[in-house]
């Protein structure tokens, strides 16, 4: 970051007042900077008692002031210009910090992000691994959907309570992506019960190609009525088996997780891999058991234990 403070001490001496690391959140749902109720902390890597809270900018951005180890950085005093007070021109020495966000809200789910810093200019995220587009560099990290989040209206919504049967626990962590017709909608994190909520615009509404009568013009094809809208949406999930649910996620370890397969049946011989939704309708996915429906929907890794 490059925001500079004058203090005139003497007529002739400058202060330089340099943020070492800033961050901004994205809400993909409503397409939207968030800055309100978000708590938002660093701490060296491993020193997690080290804390320092960020503060939240006019842009929305997170800055962070008085990190440890790095206040040679942030302070430059001296009676040069202030391009030679620019701390990048020296040599910086970076350090490795955990970035914790939580919200206060119940919007979005706590995770950590691993960074360097100082960091010039704000966290650049790569979008890598296994979330979609792959290897995207935003200069913003997205959140992710609590269950406990309110629904805005006029968004499908997908839910679940993932389970896995060969570990005998909730399914905590695992990313799940929707698409439609290779479009990418919306993605979710499940929580430490495995619940999990995708929220997205629905897709375009399907046409319906009205036959003229005969002898009359060829008439304009029609739009379905909303509440008759239905659309067969595809998932993939991944997933890492053994993950600690009382740790919070790591973005990273999260992204990089490995394919997993959800069941439609109890036996895990029928994959999970697609769902119709309805407009207006949450849909919940899960497994059935028999003529029955199962209250959670089984998931395993595509990848068997070494």
């Amino acid at each position: 970051m490059g925001v500079e403070v004058e203090s005139i001490k003497e007529k002739s001496d400058r202060t330089l007042h340099a943020c070492p690391l800033g961050v901004r959140f994205w809400d993909d749902v409503l397409q939207t900077v968030i800055s309100d109720g978000l708590r938002v902390a660093a701490y060296p890597e491993g020193n997690p008692g080290v804390r320092t809270e960020a503060i939240s900018n006019p842009s929305g951005v997170f800055v962070f002031h008085g990190l440890p180890g790095l206040h040679s950085f942030e302070f430059r005093e001296g009676q040069k210009s202030w391009s030679d007070l620019d701390p990048w021109k020296a040599a910086v020495s970076f350090r490795p910090f955990c970035i914790e966000v939580r919200d206060n809200l119940r919007r979005f789910l706590p995770f950590l992000l691993k960074v360097q810093a100082p960091n010039k200019g704000m966290v650049i995220w790569t979008r890598g691994g296994t979330i979609s587009p792959p290897e995207r560099e935003t200069t913003f990290v997205s959140l992710f959907s609590a269950p406990t989040r309110s629904i805005p209206p006029g968004m499908a919504v997908l839910r679940a309570e993932l389970w896995d049967p060969k570990e005998k626990r909730p399914a905590a962590s695992v990313l799940l992506e929707a698409t439609f017709k290779g479009q990418l909608l919306g993605h979710g994190l499940a929580d430490e019960k495995g619940r999990i909520v995708l929220i997205f615009p629905y897709p375009e509404p399907a046409r319906l190609q009205i036959s003229p009568t005969p002898g009359s013009p060829p008439r304009n094809p029609g739009i379905v009525s909303l509440r008759d809208q239905e659309w067969r949406i595809e998932l993939r999930a991944f997933y890492k088996p053994g993950t600690n649910p009382n740790a919070t996620p790591d973005l990273t370890m999260v992204c990089d997780q490995t394919a997993a397969v959800m069941w439609r049946e109890e036996t895990l011989e029928n994959e999970f891999a697609d769902v119709s939704v309805r407009f207006g309708k949450e849909t919940v996915l899960q497994t059935s058991a028999g003529s029955e429906t199962l209250p959670v929907l089984y998931i395993t890794s595509a990848v068997p234990p070494p």
